[in-house]
């Protein structure tokens, strides 16, 4: 999914990327932004089928979180902070969930004992925009997702960069474009 993206950059930077919330990112600003955070993750030993926390809104953040957890080799989870914390904290253990990326504010509410980034740290602003250089297989994990664990616990469900890749794949050869539209990937006509 990484390769995609970045071809996507280098073919038109300056396009826009992301709308949500009155913000706009080009790919350009996209990629700068996530390349920093991943640079972060990294550092706190996330590499190929790490997974990582996203306690972020959908929108513009999320998106950026989401490839630069890519960029970093791992896989994310969505995490809706309006969950109970034993359930929380239960998906964390289960995923096996080794780093939590959020806002100050979101982290001091969640799970306590887990390493965390935050995307108000200084450090995000000073960390190089150039790509960690990660090498990730198509077999290694892009995301986990839980069921709604209404038939008792929540069971979580691994979807590989192969399965992501072959969705995008499937939505350009259907629809014919493909753009990141608040924290997912959606198919559009053109």
């Amino acid at each position: 999914m990484v390769s995609l993206f970045e071809r996507r950059v280098a073919a038109c930077p300056d396009a826009p990327a992301v709308v949500g919330g009155g913000v706009s990112l080009t790919f350009a600003q996209v990629d700068a932004r996530a390349n920093r955070l991943a640079r972060v993750l990294r550092a706190n030993g996330v590499d190929v089928d790490s997974v990582v926390g996203l306690a972020l809104p959908d929108g513009v953040d999320m998106v950026v979180g989401m490839v630069a957890v890519w960029k970093a080799g791992g896989a994310y989870l969505p995490v809706d902070v309006s969950l109970p914390t034993d359930r929380l904290a239960f998906m964390f253990t289960d995923a096996r969930v080794s780093v939590l990326v959020g806002t100050d504010e979101v982290l001091g509410d969640l799970p306590a004992g887990m390493r965390t980034v935050s995307l108000d740290d200084p450090l995000l602003g000073v960390m190089p925009d150039e790509a960690p250089g990660v090498v990730v297989p198509l077999d290694a994990l892009a995301y986990v997702i839980y069921t709604s664990g209404s038939t008792g616990r929540p069971k979580g469900v691994g979807v590989t960069q192969r399965g992501v890749a072959n969705y995008v794949a499937g939505c350009l050869g259907v629809w014919g474009g493909v753009r990141l539209v608040l924290g997912t990937v959606c198919c559009r006509r053109r």
